[in-house]
């Protein structure tokens, strides 16, 4: 009775707390660390609510579903409330939009975010994080080989590149070749893995828990852990908050421990940490009283038992005769079944060893595991034995999950714990998988196997497929292939070392401009190749163009460039040997007779240069010739009498009253009038068609013949003479078309999806000495095309656009003397506002430049050196060269670009270039 009269109490109490809780100024219980003045600031602050924006889907810390906030962000903000007299409202926005709200002062206050020194700009954070969560590798069921981050090489793993994941295996793991599959949000990169778009995702422990728990994707697991630093999350306001920053840590501090296990409990699967919580002490204490009770009832029993074969002893003195001997026939059997047991483990090729909670390997393991160790194991503590090469950290996490995992009672969290736990380590050289089984009495056995062995032919085979695809590549494209090598060789050791040496022979200021325009040509002629390189398959030596970019870089950007600098580099460009390794690997495979292109029949420059002048003046002397020029006596023109547009005319010893010179001729008379000579064009074409062995009546008659030449025979030598006229000439498409398959690996790679396409559009025959730096370099719009432009399959399901996406290029004839190339892409288009933004923050345009210019000139600004949106730098893109790369080459020959570019829709780059008189004629 007494009882129900309390709790009767305690529920008004309550009741009338609540109730008064809802009068603004008495809701407030401030913790007693809290000063006057941050008092006075939170009674000024709660006159309306604080903004705030969290990631809408990272279930299980903060997510959005059925339209409300929830997880265990929401709990915290709860408790801040009913402390602080505050109200929330949450900014329902997408989060990368919240932060950029956020960088501009508009959000105050973010309840759940990583502490990076970037975000330190704009924000202050808590002094302590209040939610940590060790991260993970989550994999199917069926993938037994990823135990270790060193397993993801070559495998493709599903990130947001917004995340710390992504960040540190694109910097820390760049040996690992790991192919990324960019999503948005954790979920996506688990749902990616479980449909098997994906090998692999990293997530917090905690999050993997609840979402394959919560999903039902009963086909995935958490592989291991990942060993890096926990996920640390912490609450941070706007900088002009600095005096909320400390508020909230101290009502933090306060938190009961029981609360946060209660919102532990409710919406994490997996705990590492407990409040006191007697029914939780209660399990972990009872067992071993129940164990010990077991044993002094054992103790007892066999005391009662000795007690009553001592009474009985003179009784049965022959009866424990007999068992004696059955008790010594026994110990010898069991005796062989010990040897026979440790003979076949001994044998196995595995190592057994097991262990306590104390981690102290027991004596008996088998001959295994001191071949992988190198040492006898008894009395040793394994982690220390498996994590020698480690810090502590990693050996303390180990210690946890397998101190939970063997006093944890439910079977259901003692696999959890254990899956938990590394699969792999690496003791000196040797590679070991490990498994785990739960023994009795509190121990743990451990299956290691040395897979060392499997480990170097699993690399072989990622070595070899990349070989093949290096080979199929270089067959399938031969004239690319060696084209590309060609100009590399001819940048390497002709063009390098001449900039080089015009920048010595400068000097002061003249040098300066030298060297910095030099560098900046190199930065973009290596990020240009790094690309076509990367197309063709190339193996190392694209990732060689990338350190050497990322080396370039920190030169322009140093404060003090110097020629000695310029030096090294070049020294070093020049002796570089990775090119030379993966042609060695080509020659090996397709042998000499492919190196030296016998597959081609090849003529030498100078030959095809005089074919064409050859050609193209036979061709120039029959149409000036066709335009009236003739000067006719008779029936025909005589031979003598034609008069050419800027020819010197010949008639016999004087000039002719009355013959027909064009408007610039020049008439000749007296002695420089030579019988029967022919006129003279420019380029004298006389000696060339002497030397063809014809002479100019027969040829004329046989282009333009009466009735006396055979039917056709002129047309076909007319063609004839159009075809030698262009020798050197290829149609554009086919310079454009190697970025075509270059594009489709790279999509693959990336995660992408695009339909197959082609180069469509008219036959243009062009110069390719003339195009083909202008084509090398559109590898780097196709590459931003697909980086920047295409979205992600989920982001273009979001948005109602089917999952492929679409890039586009064709030719066309841009009237008679000119040729247009447009590129186009249904992506997401430019983001006109943050190119504006990034001018203004680099300095390049003024806020007020910005409002007046036109969207043409903001979108051209693209293509100035070193511009770029993108805060990451990838092997992709990412350092704003690219672009300039292709408008310095669009110069060269003269042409033009116009962007036209839809937000959601897609962009389009068209490139007008004018032809010369050789292509027009083509």
């Amino acid at each position: 009775m007494t009882y129900r009269i309390l709790g009767i109490c305690l529920y008004i109490a309550v009741y009338m707390a609540v109730s008064l809780s809802t009068y603004q100024g008495f809701a407030a219980d401030y913790p007693d660390t809290l000063t006057k003045e941050e008092i006075a600031w939170l009674k000024t602050a709660s006159q309306a609510p604080v903004r705030y924006i969290t990631p809408p889907k990272f279930e299980p810390v903060s997510f959005v579903e059925n339209g409300r906030v929830q997880g265990i962000v929401t709990e915290y903000l709860a408790y801040l409330e009913e402390r602080l007299g505050l109200s929330f409202e949450l900014i329902d926005i997408p989060f990368a939009e919240g932060m950029e709200l956020a960088r501009e002062g508009w959000v105050d206050m973010i309840p759940c975010i990583a502490h990076t020194p970037e975000r330190e700009e704009f924000l202050v954070f808590m002094e302590k994080p209040y939610i940590k969560f060790p991260l993970v590798i989550i994999t199917r069921k069926d993938e037994n080989l990823i135990k270790s981050v060193d397993d993801l090489h070559d495998r493709m793993v599903a990130v947001d590149k917004n995340l710390v994941a992504y960040k540190k295996l694109s910097r820390d793991y760049p040996h690992l070749n790991i192919k990324f599959l960019f999503v948005e949000t954790n979920p996506n990169a688990m749902r990616a893995v479980h449909y098997s778009e994906a090998d692999a995702a990293l997530s917090s422990s905690a999050v993997a828990g609840y979402l394959i728990t919560r999903n039902g994707w009963n086909n995935l697991k958490i592989a291991t852990e990942t060993g890096w630093p926990d996920v640390e999350l912490r609450m941070a306001v706007k900088k002009e908050w600095s005096i909320f920053a400390s508020i909230l840590g101290k009502t933090m501090d306060t938190v009961p421990g029981t609360l946060r296990t209660t919102i532990n409990n409710k919406w994490i699967p997996i705990r590492y940490e407990h409040g006191f919580d007697s029914v939780y002490v209660m399990k972990r204490v009872l067992p071993f009283f129940g164990v010990g009770a077991v044993v002094i009832l054992v103790i007892s029993i066999f005391l009662m038992l000795m007690m009553e074969k001592n009474r009985r002893l003179r009784e049965a003195e022959e009866k424990i005769k007999k068992a004696y001997d059955e008790i010594e026939s026994a110990w010898g059997a069991a005796e062989k079944a010990s040897q026979a047991k440790s003979e076949f483990l001994d044998n196995s090729g595995q190592g057994f060893l097991s262990f306590g909670d104390d981690f102290i390997v027991d004596p008996e393991y088998s001959r295994e595991c001191e071949a992988i160790f190198g040492e006898p194991l008894y009395g040793k503590d394994i982690s220390d034995l498996i994590f020698r090469d480690n810090d502590g950290e990693a050996g303390e996490v180990f210690r946890r999950a397998v101190g939970l995992a063997i006093n944890e009672p439910v079977d259901l969290k003692q696999e959890l714990y254990l899956s938990l736990l590394k699969k792999s380590y690496h003791v000196g050289d040797i590679h070991v998988d490990a498994e785990y089984r739960l023994l009795k009495n509190s121990k743990m056995m451990m299956i290691l196997t040395d897979v060392t062995r499997e480990m170097e032919l699993k690399q072989n085979i990622v070595m070899e497929r990349n070989r093949l695809k290096f080979v199929i590549a270089a067959v399938m494209e031969t004239n690319d292939f060696f084209t590309i090598i060609d100009d590399f060789n001819r940048f390497k050791f002709e063009y390098l070392p001449e900039r080089l040496r015009k920048c010595k022979e400068l000097h002061d200021n003249d040098t300066r401009n030298a060297m910095e325009d030099t560098l900046s040509w190199m930065y973009r002629e290596i990020h240009t190749f790094k690309g076509v390189f990367g197309q063709q398959e190339f193996i190392s030596f694209p990732g060689w163009l990338h350190d050497m970019e990322t080396r370039l870089s920190n030169i322009i950007y140093s404060r003090n460039v110097s020629l000695e600098a310029i030096e090294n580099f070049v020294h070093d460009f020049k002796n570089e040997n990775l090119l030379d390794q993966d042609m060695d690997i080509i020659r090996n495979f397709l042998g000499d007779a492919f190196m030296e292109r016998k597959n081609q029949v090849s003529i030498s420059q100078e030959l095809a240069a005089g074919i064409e002048k050859i050609a193209g003046n036979i061709l120039g002397l029959h149409n000036n010739t066709r335009t009236g020029e003739h000067t006719k006596t008779g029936d025909h023109a005589k031979t003598g009498d034609h008069a050419k547009t800027g020819d010197h005319t010949k008639t016999g010893d004087h000039a002719k009253t009355g013959d027909h010179a064009k408007t610039g001729d020049h008439t000749k008379t007296g002695d420089h009038a030579k019988t029967g000579d022919h006129a003279k064009a420019e380029g004298n074409e006389q000696p060339l068609i002497h030397g063809l062995g014809i002479d100019k009546n027969d040829l004329w008659a046989l282009l333009w013949g009466g009735d006396d030449v055979i039917s056709g025979q002129g047309e076909m030598f007319r063609k004839l003479l159009m075809d030698a006229a262009r020798i050197r000439h290829v149609d554009i498409k086919k310079l454009i078309a190697p970025h075509v398959d270059g594009t489709m690996r790279l999509a693959r790679r990336a995660g992408k999806r695009i339909r197959p396409f082609k180069i469509e559009g008219d036959t243009v025959m062009v110069k390719p000495l003339r195009f083909k730096g202008f084509a090398r370099s559109l590898v780097n719009l196709f590459r931003n095309a697909l980086d920047h432009g295409i979205e992600t399959p989920d982001e273009r399901a979001a948005s109602g656009k089917p999952e492929p996406a679409e890039i586009k290029c064709r030719v066309t004839r841009d009237g008679f003397n000119g040729i247009e190339i447009s590129i186009m892409d249904d992506g997401r288009g430019i983001n006109i506002h943050l190119i504006e933004q990034e001018l203004v923050k680099k300095g390049l345009m003024t806020l007020d430049d910005v409002r007046r210019a036109s969207e043409e000139s903001v979108l051209g600004m693209i293509f100035s050196e070193g511009f770029t949106t993108c805060r990451q730098v990838g092997e992709i893109s990412g350092r704003g060269m690219g672009m300039s790369a292709v408008k310095k080459e669009l110069e060269k020959i003269r042409g033009r670009v116009e962007i036209n570019t839809t937000p959601g829709r897609g962009t389009e780059f068209k490139f007008k270039i004018p032809l010369e008189t050789s292509e027009i004629v083509g």
